[in-house]
């Protein structure tokens, strides 16, 4: 009867040991989930950052290309006139 309680209490003190060792690992890969989420979250941040200038850049770009382009337009309208102008005079 003394042996069967020391091999229960034995039992008892390694299933707590095992479940100690379980709510450790738990809590350990509850706080790695929360720490990957929280980098997640900054990158996705960052990314969405990168990408509101990338489109502004890309806007910018489009915008001087535009302003090279008219601008372009007038010099050569005004190389046209002025080669007009000395053939007719």
């Amino acid at each position: 009867m003394f042996e069967e309680q020391e091999k229960l209490k034995g039992e008892q003190d390694r299933m707590s040991q095992v479940r100690a060792a379980y709510n450790a690992d738990k809590r350990a890969l509850v706080e790695r989930i929360q720490e990957l989420e929280s980098t997640l979250r900054e990158r996705e941040f960052a990314h969405n950052e990168l990408n509101s200038k990338v489109q502004l850049l890309e806007q910018s770009a489009a915008q001087y290309r535009n302003e090279i382009n008219f601008w372009n337009g007038k010099c050569s309208t005004l190389r046209r006139d002025v080669e007009y102008q000395e053939r007719h005079l």
